[in-house]
């Protein structure tokens, strides 16, 4: 069974004042996560701290998958400490351990003053994608990620289609159903960023029409990238 870590997951933001814990007199330093977001290809994460009060150990604050505003202490002082330069690295937490997705803020109070508030995101889950459309007069639909992931953004997303003709056993190829072997065809996005979006195909991105044999099985596919996890692909069929 997976366990959490301590550190919330993904650095994609460092100030957020709105969210409220112990008064403060201001912010100092900096700090931040070595990955914004945590998939299954990001190396272990770590979080530091630079410039903060030297020779000083802070406790942890944390908001995990909410945003209500509240921070709530999750450590006494003592969790990090820092250096004579005011420096600090805590770490390493691996995605393997993780449960769950999660998106988190996090701040270290040094008692006279608290670091600003970094993010990071666990993405543990794979993305869904579902078709809505009617083939071959069009191709597209809904793609989903789970709560408090990454969810869809063009930094890192991606959605391919595949279009097969069973009767032959070809694959079109932007020409034709020509392919003898698996040919992916690029998708795309509306709405992003997001943690659901649409996918749609152009008609630069998939076989008109007239390019159907009357009497032919065909299979439209298509899966969904949400930075780390490919989705199941899902598919659509029909005779022409």
């Amino acid at each position: 069974m997976r366990t959490k870590s301590i550190l919330p997951v993904l650095v994609l933001a460092v100030l957020i004042p709105t969210l409220a814990g112990p008064a403060r007199a201001y912010v100092c330093g900096d700090a931040y996560f070595s990955h914004p977001i945590n998939w299954p290809q990001t190396s272990a994460l770590y979080f530091s701290v630079a410039g903060a009060p030297a020779n000083t150990c802070g406790s942890l604050w944390t908001s995990r998958n909410s945003y209500s505003g509240t921070f709530v202490q999750e450590t006494g002082v003592g969790w990090i400490c820092t250096d004579g330069s005011g420096n600090a690295t805590k770490g390493p937490w691996y995605y393997a351990n993780q449960a769950d997705d999660e998106t988190a803020y996090g701040y270290i109070d040094w008692g006279t003053c608290t670091s600003p508030v970094a993010k990071h995101i666990w993405d543990i889950d794979p993305p869904s994608a579902s078709i809505l459309s009617s083939a071959p007069s069009d191709f597209y639909g809904y793609a989903s990620d789970d709560a408090w992931g990454a969810g869809f953004n063009d930094d890192w997303s991606y959605c391919y289609a595949e279009y097969y003709d069973a009767t032959t056993g070809k694959y079109w190829d932007l020409y034709g159903y020509n392919a003898t072997s698996t040919t992916s065809v690029i998708c795309s996005f509306s709405g992003t960023p997001a943690m659901s979006v649409s996918w749609y195909t152009t008609t630069a991105q998939r076989p008109p029409v007239g390019a159907h044999v009357s009497g032919h099985h065909y299979y439209w596919r298509v899966k969904v990238w949400d930075g780390g996890h490919w989705s199941t692909q899902v598919a659509t069929d029909f005779t022409y």
